[in-house]
């Protein structure tokens, strides 16, 4: 418990850069063969299912190793960029 409150009471937030509004490009053409999302037209998404799905074993297992390919990744290539602004 005494962790759980000092996770939510914190007030160091970490190292972060501030957020600044920038320059949003023009609306791009997207091509008729990909599916528009269930949101396009009313902006609001279609509900969610009423239960949790339960996972199998196999499933949890595919989730993880997707999971340590996915910080592979982002550890290999962290290495090769560099924040800058464009």
């Amino acid at each position: 418990m005494h962790t759980l409150f000092l996770f939510i009471f914190r007030r160091d937030f970490g190292s972060y850069n501030v957020v600044k509004p920038g320059f949003v490009s023009e609306r791009q053409v997207v091509p008729e063969h990909i599916k528009w999302p269930s949101y396009f037209d009313t902006s609001l998404p279609h509900p969610g299912p009423n239960e949790p799905e339960i996972k199998t074993v196999a499933q949890i297992e595919r989730m993880r190793e997707s999971c340590r390919l996915a910080r592979f990744i982002l550890d290999a290539v962290g290495k090769h960029i560099k924040v800058i602004p464009t």
